[in-house]
């Protein structure tokens, strides 16, 4: 499951041409502060019971996104997601897409979890001009064998929470034209959506300003946060 060719701003960032500004503390941010990457994980059960893990991208998913993620991409969607035939990630990028400002840029990543055994299998991301730009480009690239779950809509969803508490007020995204199930998943949060069509690339534009999207697919429970038994919490400072 593959969303978006970078438009100019994102590609800007992602091959190392645009500033970034380092992460803030607030996971709802002020005008001009970064998200804070700690508060960005949340987890869902599948009906199956198969949990998935969303959490910020990190430094440290450098193998996992190359290894777990882009070498389990056939050929359909690794031409959906980057519009050309591609081997491998280099380390520049592998850089750029896994030390981002949480600002400027924002990636999010799907981890399935299985007992104590995490793996990644998804990440969505987007990027904007400036820090000040209240518009986007988002991209969403979702391992093989887990495409038609549902976990793109996750990592959709997420991001929408992320733009909105950012102050960003429209998220587009531009995918070939035969590129349905982007569309699906894009109009599926129920929206306003603008398209428009130029040279077989659809570019569709959500309105971020309307009332919040539904929850996630109904195949979904949100796992509720862990609660610290008094017996065994901290004591209070």
């Amino acid at each position: 499951m593959n969303l978006a060719r970078p438009n100019a701003a994102l590609r800007r960032v992602l091959d190392g041409r645009g500033p970034l500004v380092a992460a803030g503390p607030a996971a709802r941010s002020e005008p001009g502060m970064a998200l804070d990457p700690a508060m960005l994980a949340e987890s869902w059960h599948l009906a199956s019971g198969s949990q998935i893990d969303l959490r910020a991208i990190a430094p440290g998913d450098r193998v996992a996104l190359r290894e777990d993620l882009f070498f389990k991409l056939g050929a359909d969607s690794l031409r959906n997601r980057f519009f050309c035939t591609k081997l491998d990630l280099s380390e520049d990028e592998l850089t750029r897409f896994c030390q981002v400002d949480f600002l400027r840029h924002v990636a999010i990543v799907a981890e399935s979890r299985v007992g104590d055994s995490r793996r990644l299998i998804g990440v969505g991301r987007f990027v904007r001009a400036c820090a000040a730009s209240t518009w986007a480009e988002v991209a969403i690239t979702v391992q093989d064998d887990y495409q038609g779950r549902g976990i793109g809509g996750l990592l959709l969803h997420k991001l929408t929470d992320c733009a909105r508490n950012l102050g960003i007020e429209r998220l587009e995204g531009s995918m070939l034209a035969q590129n349905f199930r982007m569309a699906k998943l894009m109009r599926g949060l129920r929206l306003p959506c603008a398209s428009r069509l130029e040279n077989g690339i659809s570019t569709l534009s959500l309105d971020l300003c309307k009332a919040p999207a539904p929850e996630p697919l109904a195949q979904f429970r949100r796992v509720p946060p862990m609660r610290i038994p008094p017996s065994i919490a901290p004591p209070p400072d």
